[in-house]
């Protein structure tokens, strides 16, 4: 299975109507989401707090008020600094394309669409943008025509504010979509290199390094981070018990997922179910 079968299981919104808001609240301060990519586009909107936004090994430091554009396929990550609100702002390409042929679809949306043209991805907080992001994180999915409304205006002033470039370059991240692939679909198993090395066609050392280079992180702290957020869904929307989370996700042993919940989390796993029990 290529990354691109995996990016397709992933679809937002309805299949007639690729929109949707997700809002999280984090009371913590520990809320995190491991690198991942789709062919939406997506708006991550700070409402409150702060956080670390990882767009294609570039990150942003973001604060109440401030939202940045992810485009499609942009490899990204979500870590919290702070107790926050925010929201990601999640729309298909096509939903923004025109049944008819003109010249605005020819200019200004089809390459935008098709991946030649690309919004800058920076921290904006102009109140322009401010108002029309905010009001779409809190349309009812249902006012169909105000959210296209409010997504070309968006588009339009990334056109004004000369925020869009054309793509000139090939993605130069893909061997890392690669691996994240191969390791988001063997993270319940024995991970390891030389099957991994295998699999890509490229010498265990090399593939370290630059897996490192273009992420920060080694190929193991993130098969472990992803692990870890593979099992805070099982402690919230299970009853299973601490080693049938750790056996699905890849762990040999309960104690050791702990070790590593703790490590990440600072507090255990059970902790954590306990307080998202509290608060829902």
């Amino acid at each position: 299975m290529t990354y691109q079968d995996l990016k397709e299981q992933r679809e937002h919104g309805k299949p007639d109507f690729r929109f949707q808001v997700i809002k999280h609240v984090d009371m913590i301060g520990n809320y995190s989401v491991p690198v991942h990519w789709h062919t939406d586009f997506e708006i991550v909107y700070v409402e409150s707090g702060s956080m670390i936004i990882s767009n294609n090994n570039e990150e942003l430091t973001m604060s109440g008020g401030e939202f940045c554009f992810i485009n499609s396929n942009a490899l990204h990550s979500v870590i919290s600094l702070t107790p926050s609100v925010h929201h990601a702002i999640i729309f298909h390409p096509s939903l923004l394309d025109f049944r008819q042929y003109d010249l605005a679809q020819s200019n200004f949306i089809q390459p935008l669409t098709s991946g030649n043209s690309k919004v800058i991805t920076t921290i904006l907080h102009n109140d322009n943008f401010k108002n029309k992001i905010h009001d779409l994180a809190y349309t009812e999915e249902t006012e169909y025509l105000r959210i296209k409304l409010l997504l070309y205006q968006l588009i339009l002033d990334f056109y004004e504010y000369e925020l869009i470039n054309i793509k000139n370059q090939e993605d130069r991240m893909s061997k890392i979509k690669h691996i994240i692939t191969y390791l988001q679909l063997h993270y319940k198993t024995n991970v390891n290199l030389k099957n991994l090395s295998k699999y890509m066609g490229y010498s265990e050392n090399y593939l370290c390094k630059y897996f490192k280079e273009r992420t920060g992180q080694t190929i193991f702290q993130y098969l472990n981070q992803y692990r870890i957020h593979k099992s805070i869904y099982l402690l919230e929307q299970t009853n299973k018990s601490m080693i049938e989370i750790a056996l699905d996700c890849g762990y040999e042993s309960d104690s050791y997922y702990i070790k590593q919940f703790k490590k990440q989390m600072n507090q255990t796993p059970k902790q954590y179910r306990k307080l998202f029990q509290k608060i829902k």
